[in-house]
């Protein structure tokens, strides 16, 4: 199932619960938040596909950027251990 990685900015009305119900969607609840305007998830649709579907989680006036991901070498640092974690597992590479 291919990655991607959305990067999003919420501007005046920072409705971050519900833009996490559409990450949570387009994902089928396989993502991990990276940093703080940031999710890498693992989803089937493609990319645009993933964007379409969170614009409908957020204000007109928001910005959302939907990158498909290589994760087949990946380093990073002082970011939440869970980020590792989920990383390690879901792609069995890493540092």
């Amino acid at each position: 199932m291919p990655f991607y990685t959305v990067t999003y900015d919420l501007n005046k009305k920072k409705d971050y619960v519900k833009f996490e119900e559409g990450i949570k969607k387009v994902s089928n609840n396989v993502y991990v938040k990276a940093t703080l305007s940031q999710y890498i998830i693992q989803s089937n649709l493609t990319a645009e596909n993933v964007h379409n579907t969170l614009k409908g989680y957020a204000d007109s006036d928001d910005s959302i950027l939907v990158l498909k991901l290589d994760v087949s070498d990946w380093a990073y640092t002082n970011l939440p251990n869970k980020l590792k974690e989920w990383l390690l597992a879901a792609t069995r590479v890493g540092n």
